[in-house]
């Protein structure tokens, strides 16, 4: 390195150092010109200087002879961590508390969504959808049926038309056994239905192969037979995608828990009015808002927005959700 490097200044008899070493120096009460430099050209570098002060030599010790490679050795796996036994929580004398064993229904849930979260690798993405257009369709084909209709038919019929589409990679269950993903032809939508004795899921067989108005009334059949704990075991198993309708309660967006073994669940809001823009003009309209959680060992981040964005796009266009996704 020449003495004119920017930044570096040099004279006869002088150290090759930056201002800024010159200056460390000063602050240390260190002669910069009696420092050894170990940087390129003989520069005197800020280390140079703390070892200085330090009283260590800075002079390079000889390249230390590598030894030959050898074999490596056997791996050895690490014993498995034992789980440290729960401790019991402390309460203060005479506090007035109710005591709720955690058994049964609940408890199975509680573990199946214990084993989801330490497996799947989740993460959501989110949007809206205006489905005013949805709105009205969805009124006049009531007022046709003489039935009540409500949103979510029709969104479990965009999710059948996403499933058997671009992204039926999405449409999977992992087999942590055999370490597979299994891709599902047919689509088993589950229905996360809120029961007495915690978060239920029955499933809509071949949900692909329904018009809107069959599975508004499949919908309603299963989950009252969930809440009142009638439903049949086989009912409540093999769904390869789960929708949970957080809006029938409160809230907008979610980040709903993975069904496992699934990759992916949509967690729809409660509807709301506000402003939609289109082409530089805006109006008032009923937003959606959605959120779509996958496991990221399978479903990759690009995949999981663009699949958003066909929901949205489906739900915004309403007109061929009508009739089954797949015959």
């Amino acid at each position: 390195m020449s003495a004119d490097t920017p930044g570096i200044t040099a004279r006869e008899g002088k150290a090759l150092a930056t201002p800024a070493v010159r200056r460390l120096a000063r602050d240390l009460g260190i002669d910069i010109n009696t420092v050894p430099g170990s940087g390129i050209g003989g520069r005197v570098t800020a280390g140079d200087v703390q070892a200085s002060a330090s009283g260590v030599s800075t002079t390079a010790a000889p390249p230390a002879r590598v030894a030959p490679p050898v074999q490596p050795a056997a791996v050895i796996e690490p014993a498995p961590r034992e789980t440290p036994a729960p401790k019991p929580v402390s309460i203060p004398a005479g506090e007035d508390v109710a005591r709720i064993p955690f058994r049964g229904v609940r408890r199975k849930i509680a573990e199946r969504l214990r084993a989801s979260v330490d497996t799947a690798v989740h993460f959501t993405v989110m949007d809206e959808a205006d489905v005013t257009e949805l709105d009205q369709l969805r009124k006049q084909l009531a007022a046709a049926s003489g039935e009540k209709v409500s949103f979510l038919p029709f969104v479990c019929s965009a999710a059948a038309r996403v499933l058997t589409g671009k992204f039926a990679s999405m449409n999977a269950t992992v087999d942590e056994a055999a370490s597979e993903i299994i891709q599902h032809r047919s689509v088993h939508m589950g229905i996360a239905t809120d029961t007495d004795s915690g978060l239920m899921v029955p499933v809509i067989r071949d949900c692909d192969r329904l018009g809107v108005l069959e599975i508004g009334r499949q919908i309603g059949s299963i989950a009252a037979a969930a809440r009142q704990r009638s439903i049949p075991r086989e009912q409540l198993m093999g769904s390869t995608f789960t929708i949970s309708n957080v809006g029938s309660h409160a809230g907008r967006f979610a980040t709903p828990v993975i069904n496992a073994p699934e990759v992916g669940i949509l967690a729809v809001g409660r509807i709301h009015e506000g402003m939609v823009v289109k082409g530089g003009w805006f109006r008032a309209g009923k937003l959606m808002p959605l959120s779509l959680t996958c496991d990221h060992r399978v479903v990759d981040g690009a995949t999981a927005a663009l699949a958003l964005a066909e929901f949205v796009r489906l739900l915004e266009n309403p007109s061929d959700l009508l009739t089954p996704a797949r015959v």
